[in-house]
């Protein structure tokens, strides 16, 4: 694993395929799927989620599809920058954690 950097010195954990065959736990290649972006080319070559459970590297349908994207192609986090937040003051929540 090394760190790059992206304009404008964004700092960048990037995980490379050579480090799937390392992680321990799925949560080795730590993201947050709804803040994360990847080519339809990915998700086309790794035949998105899957389904059948049986079938997944981990049990969580968006950790296995990145760790299999991982494996084929070096993933770039930026764990420093929040990319997703969550909202309280909605109505759609109306006053509940949905």
């Amino acid at each position: 694993m090394s760190t790059a950097y992206a304009e404008p010195g964004l700092p960048l954990i990037v995980h490379r395929p050579e480090d799937v065959l390392g992680y321990r736990n799925y949560n080795d290649l730590n993201m947050t799927h709804s803040g994360s972006t990847f080519l339809k080319v990915a998700w086309e070559a790794v035949g998105g989620y899957q389904v059948d459970k049986k079938r997944r590297v981990v049990p969580f349908s968006d950790r296995d599809f990145q760790l299999r994207v991982n494996a084929a192609w070096p993933v770039a986090v930026a764990d420093k920058t929040p990319y997703s937040f969550w909202r309280t003051d909605s109505s759609v929540d109306r006053d509940l954690n949905s």
